[in-house]
């Protein structure tokens, strides 16, 4: 039952009616109130669709809050959000946005190697 809350609560949270986020993702009326009710069940591909246009992790919209394997494995939620939106960029954005990220954890895995050998001499 968590998904047919959290897409209702998230489509709330929106401002967005049933029959506008029915438009949005090409979903019949009926179809997701039997979502929101929790009388059927989505197929992936609507999963994607709902969650993309919410602009949320399908995470956040099939398990309770806090239990998703994102959330499980990332702590900070607005780095996991920053991630979410950075997954909808181009893919020339993301190559970039992986290099600033790769270029950022080589410096601090020289600085902690750095500091080891400085705390090795001084022993």
């Amino acid at each position: 039952m968590a998904f047919a809350q959290s897409l209702a609560r998230f489509r709330k949270e929106r401002g967005l009616t049933q029959m506008e986020l029915a438009k949005r993702t090409k979903t019949g009326i009926a179809q997701l109130r039997r979502y929101e009710a929790g009388t059927s069940s989505p197929t992936l591909e609507v999963i994607a669709k709902l969650a993309r246009t919410l602009g949320v992790s399908s995470d956040e919209l099939i398990f309770e809050e806090g239990k998703g394997v994102a959330s499980a494995r990332l702590f900070d939620r607005e780095l996991l959000e920053r991630f979410e939106v950075v997954s909808h960029l181009g893919q020339d954005d993301r190559d970039a946005i992986k290099r600033v990220l790769d270029a950022f954890i080589v410096r601090s895995q020289v600085e902690q190697a750095m500091k080891r050998g400085s705390e090795k001499k001084a022993s």
